[in-house]
């Protein structure tokens, strides 16, 4: 991804001259000898243990050819990586280090480059990939006649015919030659599945991958599979295919709405949906009557804010540098990044730790914290003891409602961590075990990784020593008292803005919050928009709103999946298929489909199958209602239920406790009321489909031709 960026980052700078080849290494792995391993892993100055233990690995292998069901005489392997190795990219950055090394000493390049002139980075390497950058003020002949003559002192040989370049302008007059062959020249290159700038080649690979997802989405079982999980599936596949080009590249809004409408087309036809289904069921929540299955246009602005998240926060100045001068320039994927936080309302904002914190006193400390979310609100507190003293200092404070618990308890941490005077030592005890995980674990990267570099960076500034120790919560004096001031600070108005708990970080925030979970963030704001244009008369649905809702229970049962799939259709209508309106053939009266679920005397053995089942399963007697509304009628003692199955008003759930055998069994009564519905629905198709046949009319005696008299003469 580095490279990626780097390159569209340098073509853009550097568009009236600009040189990329693409060098290609006949038989990279299988060409490598075994003393030009240990020479690399020498240059790069591996432990004894270590380089004897890859060399052993690789020298002395006994090998056997199978040809035509025989096997050949064994031999031994004197050069050669395999190249499904877990080790070959590491060696092979090792050996491409060696001509590294020579680029800089005779180049005179910079060994760590910071600013963004092309001539000074030179060489771009991962593994056996290759790629040279130059323009044409550089002798780059003369640079691609070195490599290829480093190379072949560590029996590498070019091949400058499968070698491949590009040049801006695409008519440059630029001529790339290793040993006097050219080396072919093409509109794009595709580097680490990256390319350098968007034209009509990038295009036609993303077309490509489409196909290849039309293809996957082809044979996926959806039918068979959890509702739950379909999304999971999809997402899936889009990240395999589109993940790393949609890093470094645009990819354009009519390809993005070709991959949503190929997800939705292809569940509608492996699930039976119609095609007037409203699009927003695909995308909402399965708790709002939706699949949860996400846009690719959200998963793309993601993607984009969190590769710009990642290049202004880089510790290497030239990453930093790479955005910087990207966004400058139009049509250019930095500033897409840029245009993706704008849609969202998203700024990336540096706080300068102007925050007043009192400083204790003493040497020796025993810290306790903890955090708190109750009732909408949310807040940490910390107490902190002088070792060898009797008095406890105690602190409160209340943060943003929107910030969850655990950034309650990380604030709580990094609050106790800024008020220890220098040089001092502190034991933190806190009964959150992954506030512990994120602080210590070095290989953590994740959306609280702003806790993580502040912490270490004060410890570090101050001197401090420092010991988190996990307690259990709720039993320990120290973080009981704790707890008690994190709910009072929740509850009080001491409030504390920890935007200015960092220092020298640059943060995504919205209005007067940071962003943590940026994906949650966008699809929360997304969400808004989708409610905001939903109907919601095609489903009553909406005020569902958590996996404790009657009207959900049917997806954890232990039911079939196809059988689930059909009570989803009938609580969204998302199966019954409107055709143009016709008269009942039996009542005279317009056949809808409501017409047929509830009145038409053609239907009534359906209803009356239902009330029988119901009957079993319940011991209650039911009435079918064609308002969307059901209840409990005391009066008549009877159930009043909707053929949709949905409890619309939560305060009924409540009520249905007091009836168990309806409460517990009412996935089995969705099952009952889809199969009424699914047999109303032939009828109402079949009289929709209806033509009358056509009757020959018989002719009339007045028609008649009139009969002919014959006269024998």
């Amino acid at each position: 991804m580095n490279h990626g960026l780097l390159l569209s980052s340098l073509a853009k700078k550097n568009k009236s001259s600009f040189l990329l080849v693409n060098l290609d290494i006949e038989g990279a792995y299988d060409s490598v000898e075994n003393h030009i391993i240990e020479k690399a892993l020498t240059h790069c100055e591996f432990p004894e243990e270590l380089k004897s233990f890859i060399l052993n690995s690789y020298k002395n292998q006994t090998l056997q050819l199978e040809i035509n069901q025989h096997l050949s005489r064994p031999f031994t392997k004197t050069r050669g990586i395999p190249q499904g190795c877990p080790l070959a990219p590491l060696i092979y950055d090792c050996i491409t280090q060696l001509i590294i090394d020579k680029c800089i000493q005779q180049w005179k390049i910079s060994i760590k480059p910071t600013k963004l002139n092309i001539n000074d980075i030179g060489l771009l390497c991962f593994a056996d990939d290759i790629n040279f950058i130059a323009n044409r003020y550089c002798n780059y002949n003369e640079r691609l006649d070195n490599i290829s003559k480093w190379l072949g002192q560590l029996s590498l040989n070019i091949n400058p015919s499968k070698s491949m370049s590009t040049t801006l302008p695409t008519k440059s007059i630029m001529k790339p030659m290793i040993d006097g062959t050219i080396i072919p020249r093409f509109k794009n290159l595709r580097v680490l599945d990256h390319y350098p700038w968007d034209d009509s080649t990038l295009n036609e690979d993303i077309e490509k991958r489409i196909l290849q997802f039309q293809l996957s989405l082809k044979y996926i079982p959806l039918k068979r599979m959890e509702i739950t999980n379909i999304k999971k599936v999809i997402f899936a596949k889009c990240t395999s295919l589109f993940t790393h080009i949609l890093r470094t590249n645009y990819i354009p809004e009519t390809l993005v709405d070709r991959i949503n409408i190929e997800v939705r087309k292809a569940i509608r036809k492996k699930i039976f949906m119609h095609n007037a289904s409203p699009t927003n069921y695909f995308h909402l929540p399965i708790t709002y009557g939706g699949l949860g299955i996400p846009r690719f246009d959200i998963f793309a602005d993601e993607i984009r804010i969190k590769t710009a998240l990642y290049l202004i926060n880089n510790e290497n100045e030239l990453l930093r540098e790479v955005y910087s001068e990207g966004i400058k320039y139009e049509n250019s994927i930095f500033k897409e990044m840029n245009r993706s936080m704008k849609k969202y309302k998203i700024k990336p904002q540096q706080f300068n730790n102007d925050e007043n914190l009192p400083k204790l006193k003493g040497k020796n400390f025993t810290i306790y914290t903890d955090g708190s979310n109750l009732n909408n609100s949310t807040g940490f507190g910390f107490t902190a003891k002088v070792n060898n003293s009797q008095e406890t200092q105690k602190f409160s404070y209340k943060i943003n409602s929107e910030y969850s618990h655990n950034v309650a308890e990380l604030s709580a941490i990094l609050t106790s961590l800024k008020i220890l005077p220098p040089k001092s030592k502190a034991k933190i005890h806190t009964d959150s075990e992954i506030s512990i995980h994120i602080l210590k674990n070095k290989a953590y990267n994740g959306m609280f990784n702003c806790f993580k570099h502040e912490y270490h960076k004060v410890i570090q500034q101050s001197k401090l020593n420092i010991q988190l120790i996990k307690v259990k919560g709720h039993v320990n004096e120290g973080n009981i008292k704790a707890d008690e001031l994190a709910k009072k600070g929740a509850q009080e108005h001491n409030y504390f803005d920890i935007r200015k708990l960092f220092s020298n970080q640059t943060i995504l925030t919205t209005s007067n919050t940071i962003i943590f979970d940026i994906k949650k963030s966008i699809q929360k704001k997304r969400y808004e928009v989708m409610f905001s244009q939903f109907d919601r008369n095609n489903s009553s649905l909406h005020l569902t709103k958590n996996w404790s809702s009657i009207n959900l229970k049917f997806i954890k049962s232990k039911i079939d999946t196809e059988t689930k799939w059909s009570i989803w259709r009938n609580l969204t209508s998302n199966h019954i298929k409107q055709h143009k309106e016709r008269q009942c053939a039996h009542c005279k009266c317009p056949g809808t489909l409501k017409h047929f679920i509830y009145y038409c005397p053609n239907t009534q053995c359906f209803r009356d199958f239902f009330y029988t089942k119901f009957l079993e399963i319940t011991s209650i007697r039911c009435i079918l209602n064609d308002y969307q509304e059901s209840r409990y009628c005391d009066r008549r003692k009877v159930f009043i239920i909707h053929h949709d199955g949905v409890m619309i008003r939560d305060t009924q759930i409540p009520n249905l406790k007091n009836l168990p055998n309806i409460y517990q069994n009412w996935p089995e009564i969705q099952i009952i009321l889809t199969l009424l519905v699914g047999k109303c629905h032939t009828k109402y198709y079949e009289n929709s489909r209806f033509k009358k046949p056509f009757q020959k009319q018989s002719p009339i005696l007045t028609d008649l031709p009139a009969p002919m008299v014959l006269t024998i003469g």
